[in-house]
C-alpha cells in the first residue's frame, strides 16, 4: 500500500489543476498497483489470516492512502449533490477493480486504465464535452 501511495504522491506533484491532478494519481495508482506481485493488502478489507499481524498497520496505510486521494477529490469542481467521499471509492473501487481482469497481454497499459477511470468522471460531469472544453467556458 505504501508503494502505491508513494507513487501517487510522486506522481502529482508540480500539478495545480485539480482534474489533472487526480489523473495523475490515477495512473499512478494503477501502474504501480499492477506492477506489484501482492495486492492482497489494498484489496481485501477482510485480509488473509497470514496478515494478521500486521493488520493494524495495513489498515492505517490504508486509512492514508484513502486520505490521499480524499485530497485529490475534494478541490474537484462538483456539484453538490456529488458524495465526495462515495466518488472516491467508487474511483479506487474502478482502480483497484483492474487487479481482477487485467493482464500484462491487454490493450490497456495500467496508467491508461487511470486515466480511463478519470477521464470517465470528468466525461460525464462535462456532459461529454472533451477535456479542453473547461477552459473554453471559462
Amino acid at each position: 500500500i505504501r508503494a502505491v501511495s508513494e507513487a501517487v504522491s510522486a506522481a502529482i506533484q508540480g500539478i495545480a489543476d485539480p482534474w489533472d491532478r487526480l489523473e495523475a494519481g490515477a495512473m499512478a495508482h494503477c501502474a504501480a498497483l499492477l506492477a506489484s506481485g501482492d495486492k492482497t493488502a489494498i484489496l481485501d478489507a477482510r485480509f488473509p489470516p497470514v496478515l494478521s499481524s500486521v493488520r493494524d498497520q495495513l489498515i492505517r496505510c490504508r486509512d492514508d492512502h484513502d486520505r490521499l486521494f480524499d485530497q485529490l477529490i475534494e478541490p474537484l469542481d462538483l456539484p453538490p449533490e456529488i458524495d465526495r467521499r462515495l466518488l472516491r471509492l467508487h474511483v479506487l473501487g474502478a482502480l483497484n477493480g483492474a487487479c481482477v481482469w487485467y493482464r500484462s497481454s491487454s490493450r490497456f497499459k495500467p496508467e491508461e486504465i487511470g486515466r480511463q477511470v478519470v477521464e470517465v468522471i470528468r466525461h460525464a460531469r462535462t456532459g461529454g464535452q472533451a477535456k479542453g472544453a473547461d477552459a473554453a467556458k471559462a
